[in-house]
Formats: structure tokens, sequence, C-alpha cells
């Protein structure tokens, strides 16, 4: 199983679950932490849309994608919604489109509930709630979910 964002605070958590059940599990991380590197760890540097993957996807049938541009509190960025699209969208259809042709059967993608909005009201947020992302990293999500619709919807992935 390939994890990307594997040492952020879900990627470790979940690589630690997995690992404790006996997955073999592939780290792609930015560097090589000599204090925290795994024997499997698959090195990408920043990745974006010429992350070459082939290896790191070599023999894996399941990835799970939490790697993101998150909340940048006081964001510098002149056009946020470009550098989230840089950073969340066009990486995430390149590595989508790289497994499927590495032949993964299964990706899972970790969106964002700001997908939905800020506040639910009354009631909870629900799959049928029409997306209302008030801000980039939100919208950059809901873009990214759509793209993997289409993705997904013509391959066997």
């Amino acid at each position: 199983m390939l994890v990307t964002g594997a040492t952020g605070f879900v990627g470790t958590a979940l690589c630690r679950a997995l690992v404790a059940r006996g997955v073999s599990v592939r780290r792609a991380v930015r560097h090589r932490d000599a204090l925290t590197a795994l024997e499997n760890d698959f090195v990408t540097g920043d990745f974006g849309p010429d992350t070459e993957w082939n290896l790191a996807l070599r023999g894996i049938d399941t990835a799970i994608h939490l790697a993101a541009r998150t909340h940048v509190m006081r964001d510098a960025a002149s056009d946020p919604i470009a550098e989230y699209r840089r950073a969340n969208v066009l990486p995430t259809i390149a590595l989508a489109l790289a497994a499927i042709n590495a032949g993964v059967q299964r990706f899972n993608f970790l969106s964002s509930i700001k997908v939905n909005g800020e506040k639910t009201g009354a009631q909870p947020f629900t799959e049928r709630d029409v997306p209302r992302s008030e801000d980039a990293y939100g919208q950059s999500k809901w873009e990214t979910e759509q793209v993997l619709v289409e993705i997904a919807a013509g391959s066997n992935m």
C-alpha cells in the first residue's frame, strides 16, 4: 500500500495502524529523515504534476493520498487558489493517472469537510449537501474530488 502525506498528522497515525495490522506500507515522503525513515520509503521531493511515480507504484494495489497543501494562516500568495490548485489538484491528477497506468486497483483520496462549508447549522453535513466551500483550500479539495470522479469513471480503478 502506498501512502502519501505519511509523515503528517493523519498519515503518521494511519501508517502506524496499518503496520500494526501487518500491512506492507510504502510511504511517499518529501525527503529521507534519518530518525523516521523506513526501509520501504519512496522519496518524492516536493511532488507536483511532474513527479515520477512509476517506482513508487510498482507492486502497489492500493494508494491512499493524504498529502496536500492545507490551511495556510495569513497566506502570502498573491493568488491563493492558484497555489492550492498547483499543490493539491494537479499533483493528485498526476498521481491518479500514474496509479491507473500502474494497475492500482483502489485510490483513496482524503478530502476535507471544508468542501461543504464552514458551518452546518442545525444538521450535520451529509453527502447529499451541495458543496459550499468558502476558501481556496476547500475549493481545491472540491475540484480535486470532481476530477478524480471523472478519472476513475474511465478506468478499472
